[in-house]
């Protein structure tokens, strides 16, 4: 009895919990390349491309590589741009890592 009161209480809790984890299915691992100026990001993808992001002067760039790379310079090179924006101030140059999956997140989730 008291588990089944229990389940139909915390059932309707986790499942809205749920909705607010970032989906990440998609990405095996978040490299942090450097720190600032700029803050730069190797992000590998389960199908084993790779996405750059990259932060300097304000501006957060997030590029996809075409095919399987383990090379920064390879996505930057022949990559799709996914994202380009001022997101900060000119002279900034340091995002923290939870900050850059605010805009990666929504881009994984429909257009990769």
């Amino acid at each position: 009895m008291k588990t089944g009161f229990l389940l139909l209480i915390l059932l309707p809790l986790i499942t809205i919990f749920l909705r607010f984890i970032p989906k990440r299915k998609k990405i095996i691992s978040i490299k942090r390349i450097t720190e600032a100026c700029p803050s730069q990001w190797k992000i590998k993808l389960l199908d084993g491309r790779m996405i750059y992001a990259r932060y300097r002067w304000g501006t957060l760039s997030i590029t996809i590589s075409n095919r399987p790379t383990d090379k920064a310079l390879e996505v930057v090179r022949n990559g799709r741009i996914l994202f380009h924006e001022r997101v900060g101030d000119d002279f900034d140059g340091w995002m923290s890592t939870e900050e850059m999956l605010k805009y990666l997140n929504p881009i994984i989730n429909e257009e990769v």
